[in-house]
């Protein structure tokens, strides 16, 4: 038949229901890191500056793609708490750790899988292979 919906999960109510309460679930999460990690760094600001600080950094990251964020993370935080009359060096160096927080943990665990051969190499993009029917360019033989 005829797909009537672009996105499959807007057909299913209730799997539409689960899948929005963990990705709530998972801001509501990454808000208390951000509200730890202003405490750990004694940042005087109300509680709702955590929400503020996550809603302008996925925007920030969103608007502005650079590879694993860098830059643009630790700058849309620093912003994010300026509006709070944080100190741009507080919020740099609040961003920058934030980053690490998040990035380090997951890239060491991702390459002690892969060293000990649970976690498999990622495939090759189907374009980066040579057609069969194709002969390589001069410049590649």
């Amino acid at each position: 038949g005829v797909q009537t919906c672009a996105l499959p999960i807007l057909d299913d109510t209730g799997r539409l229901v689960r899948v929005g309460g963990i990705a709530m679930a998972a801001w509501g999460v990454r808000a208390l890191v951000i509200w730890a990690m202003l405490r750990a760094f004694a940042v005087p600001v109300p509680a709702t500056a955590a929400a503020a600080v996550l809603l302008l950094l996925n925007l920030g990251i969103a608007t502005v793609p650079v590879p694993g964020n860098f830059g643009v993370f630790e700058l849309t935080i620093a912003g994010a708490l300026g509006l709070y009359h944080v100190p741009a060096e507080v919020g740099m160096g609040l961003g920058l750790t934030l980053h690490a927080v998040e990035i380090v943990p997951v890239t060491l665990l991702g390459l002690a899988l892969r060293a000990t051969g649970r976690l498999p190499a990622p495939a090759e993009p189907a374009d980066s292979r040579p057609h069969p029917d194709r002969t390589p360019p001069p410049s590649a033989r």
